[in-house]
């Protein structure tokens, strides 16, 4: 390590500035694993070299000073001394991570939330409104709705509801019915085919 790195590419020996202990499998590979190396070699209090340290823009006067001291009381923490130092630093910031991303979802859950409540609310007035709800009790014709089911379900109840289908015959019934759940195999939406005219599609209309 000491000799000028030729096949490296470094300019000239190598010199030692601290030691850093690292676990015993390292991948580099893995981002996360990357970051928890970074915020050990900066938790370790090693400084750069003063000719560093200028040529990289570092800090000179009151700020050089302030910083060497934070380093140095860095250094007097009684956790500096710790073995397992590094370990605990590396843990805290993904405690301090996890911590950060589970207030996110706590955000998107409460917005999420608060928009089921409104749906609902919105539902329920309208059921109150058509009579199939009387506050908190389900009436005769709520019975009939909660008896169907489908996307088109309360205006199949309406249509029940008001007679909309009273007088049609089975076949025709059949032909209003079906089309309330038809759905088009096709990209341009088309329109179910072989329904003969008669009472049906006035009443479909």
């Amino acid at each position: 390590m000491g000799r000028s790195a030729g096949r490296g590419g470094l300019p000239g020996e190598v010199q030692a500035l601290g030691r850093m202990r690292l676990p015993r499998k390292v991948d580099h590979r893995v981002p996360r694993i990357r970051r928890d190396l970074a915020a050990s070699l900066r938790n370790t209090g090693i400084e750069t070299p003063r000719a560093d340290r200028k040529r990289r823009g570092g800090t000179d006067g009151a700020e050089g000073a302030e910083l060497a001291a934070l380093r140095r009381a860095l250094r007097a923490h009684p956790c500096h001394s710790c073995d397992d130092r590094e370990t605990h630093a590396r843990f805290a910031e993904r405690m301090i991570r996890l911590e950060r991303e589970t207030d996110q979802l706590r955000v998107k859950v409460r917005a999420t939330t608060h928009s089921l409540a409104r749906s609902f609310d919105r539902i329920t007035a309208l059921l109150n409104e058509r009579g199939y709800l009387d506050g908190d009790t389900v009436t005769t014709h709520g019975v009939t709705l909660s008896r169907l089911w489908g996307e088109s379900d309360l205006l199949t109840a309406e249509c029940i509801r008001h007679g909309i289908w009273d007088q049609l015959a089975p076949a025709d019934l059949a032909a209003v019915a079906s089309a309330l759940v038809f759905e088009s195999r096709r990209d341009d939406g088309g329109v179910p085919q072989g329904y003969r005219p008669g009472r049906w599609r006035r009443r479909w209309r």
